[in-house]
């Protein structure tokens, strides 16, 4: 071996192969670091958007209990029970519905069903919010429903009884505007340019429907549909009461993210939080970008050097 060679190979063993190897094993410590805050953040986001998202649905479901227990609405249905074709009854229920629709400003329409699921009566004449009774399970629970409405505007239907002696005598379902959910999700202070909050809950089939646009695609409420078999999706694992955190998972957009599933039991609801891959790392790859070029360029200087001594 040449002199020349010989003073390159040393330079390279005893300089610049010590500072590649400690400076990949560095990364991957500091990567493991920085993925360990991330997930932090994202967990503490995400209980955050868990508990304001519930006490939403919560704060719907007591404006729903005041409109349904009014004693005077309670005593009329009773009576319209008895005598369905009792006109003057279901004059005075629809009085009730409609003073009830204009004291709540994001009440769009209320309609009543009777217990067989047929129309007492609406707050609007041109709109009858209903939801499939075949999605309700019991006569003390309440639903939340996502749809469009006829003009194409989102809004979410709260379904549930009106309750006499612990009986249902009817059933009620109101159409809100969801600006206060939307405002939650739409929400990314903490989530940097990509990290989103992702809400869905399961249609007939069992598959994960989105309920709200996305930070990425403003047309993916109740447009997209992932597969409830596609256990690759984290949203399919928060559907399925998971708790958990996802570090080498795609997103709905096929792409790598980092993120935290929670979910919500009284509405079969799954929230994600999440960010993606490539943000979360992007100080550190850019860091270990540049040690690397600093490494190449030592290389290139070495030989130089050599060459001219030699």
């Amino acid at each position: 071996m040449k002199l020349k060679e010989r003073l390159l190979f040393s330079y390279l063993c005893v300089a610049l192969l010590p500072l590649l190897i400690c400076g990949s094993v560095l990364y991957f410590i500091e990567r493991l670091h920085i993925e360990r805050q991330v997930i932090d953040h994202l967990q503490s986001v995400a209980s955050i958007q868990f508990n304001r998202i519930r006490a939403a649905q919560q704060k719907e479901f007591d404006m729903f209990r005041t409109v349904a227990s009014r004693t005077r609405l309670r005593q009329l249905i009773s009576e319209y029970n008895l005598a369905p074709q009792a006109f003057d009854k279901i004059q005075s229920i629809n009085k009730i519905l409609k003073d009830a629709k204009e004291g709540i400003l994001h009440f769009r329409a209320i309609s009543l069903y009777d217990v067989d699921g047929v129309l007492i009566c609406a707050s609007n004449e041109d709109r009858f919010p209903y939801i499939d009774r075949s999605v309700y399970t019991s006569t003390s629970d309440y639903v939340i429903d996502v749809s469009y409405s006829e003009t194409g505007q989102l809004v979410m239907n709260v379904y549930g009884p009106v309750l006499l002696e612990g009986e249902a005598i009817a059933f009620m379902v109101i159409e809100i505007l969801p600006d206060s959910m939307l405002s939650l999700v739409q929400d990314y202070t903490g989530l940097g340019k990509t990290g989103e909050t992702v809400v869905a809950s399961r249609n007939k089939d069992g598959d994960a429907v989105f309920l709200t646009p996305t930070r990425h695609n403003s047309n993916s409420a109740l447009n997209i549909v992932i597969p409830k078999d596609n256990l690759n999706i984290p949203i399919i694992h928060a559907l399925n009461k998971s708790t958990s955190t996802f570090t080498d998972f795609p997103d709905y957009r096929n792409e790598p993210v980092i993120a935290v599933s929670r979910y919500i039991e009284e509405v079969d609801w799954g929230i994600i939080v999440k960010i993606d891959k490539q943000e979360a790392y992007d100080h550190i790859n850019r860091a270990f970008f540049k040690h690397h070029l600093f490494c190449r360029i030592g290389c290139v200087d070495c030989t130089w050097i050599v060459h001219l001594l030699c």
